[in-house]
């Protein structure tokens, strides 16, 4: 009798610790994730202060150089936010919602059309859906 309670209770234990495990690894792997993403924004907010960093550096000392670098940072930032507008549920997130509005609110206030800036129409485009 001794043994078979023993023996349930071992059981017990080790099925509620590969409980407990599973739920941590899982909550580690998206701690992970959020980590890795965070990494892959800072860089590329560094990649784009770097592209800037040029573009005024070669302003005037050639002119085609800073332009081809402003064309490169347009493009990265279309990327950039076609690929945040992935991530995030717009349809959920007021927040979010709220935040790109009131940047369509001041471009309009200052006479700039926002759906003429190719990353803001990918915005609207998805919180207009």
């Amino acid at each position: 009798m001794t043994l078979e309670v023993l023996s349930v209770t071992f059981t017990g234990t080790v099925a509620i610790a590969t409980v407990a495990y599973t739920f941590l690894a899982l909550k580690l792997w998206h701690s992970a994730r959020a980590q890795a993403d965070i990494a892959r924004y800072t860089a590329f907010w560094s990649l784009l202060q770097t592209l800037s960093s040029y573009a005024d550096a070669n302003r005037e000392s050639n002119p085609e150089a800073a332009r081809l670098f402003e064309a490169f940072m347009g493009l990265l930032t279309e990327l950039g936010m076609t690929r945040l507008a992935e991530d995030i549920d717009l349809k959920k997130n007021q927040g979010a919602r709220e935040y790109f509005r009131q940047i369509e609110g001041m471009l309009r206030a200052n006479n700039i059309d926002p759906k003429a800036i190719p990353w803001m129409r990918i915005i609207l485009d998805k919180i207009d859906k």
